[in-house]
């Protein structure tokens, strides 16, 4: 009889450990439930992400020395070393999305003896957001400058690179360049 009741004492604990475990896996299953549905909601953001991925960068390939400028205001970068997304055409970048961008203008400026400096100038439809001025003089062989604009655009206006006036005159090549990325969509 005292062997059957230590085997029945043994079987109440066996089972109270089952029910322990069993209780203990289900909390289990739900905790890897949560975060599998945290990780799934990760990846999701992640592609979105990747799907509003937006950037440009232009120049003037295959123009080995100077560019005129004439009384063109808009510059149409030929080149596209980058563009995806392909919102950028024509001189035009448009704003895919609603959101923060970021825009930068470089420019080289030949040997000149005008004595002007040329102004280019990075616009929002016609508002301009920021310029620079490429110095050069008879006795300068190069100048560069280069100017930065960081913008809340909606979607569907338009970012272009304008010369402002000055010497019309801008190196060509990889030396005058304009680029724009999104930072964060709205």
């Amino acid at each position: 009889i005292d062997t059957i009741a230590h085997h029945k004492g043994s079987l109440n604990f066996l089972h109270l450990e089952l029910n322990t475990l069993q209780q203990t896996s289900s909390g289990l299953q739900q905790n890897l439930s949560a975060v599998q549905t945290v990780v799934d909601q990760q990846q999701h953001a992640s592609n979105d992400a990747n799907e509003t991925a937006v950037g440009f960068l232009v120049d003037f390939e295959g123009y080995a020395g100077n560019v005129q400028l004439y009384n063109y205001p808009l510059l149409q970068f030929p080149n596209a070393v980058s563009n995806e997304g392909q919102h950028y055409h024509l001189g035009y970048f448009t704003a895919p999305y609603a959101g923060l961008y970021v825009f930068n203008l470089h420019a080289m400026g030949p040997q000149s003896q005008y004595q002007q400096p040329t102004q280019l100038g990075i616009f929002v439809g016609n508002h301009k957001v920021a310029r620079l001025e490429v110095h050069t003089t008879s006795d300068d062989y190069y100048d560069s400058a280069s100017c930065t604009a960081v913008v809340h655009l909606n979607q569907g206006e338009h970012v272009s690179a304008k010369f402002l006036g000055g010497t019309q005159l801008i190196w060509g090549s990889k030396r005058t360049a304009f680029s724009g990325a999104l930072i964060n969509a709205d």
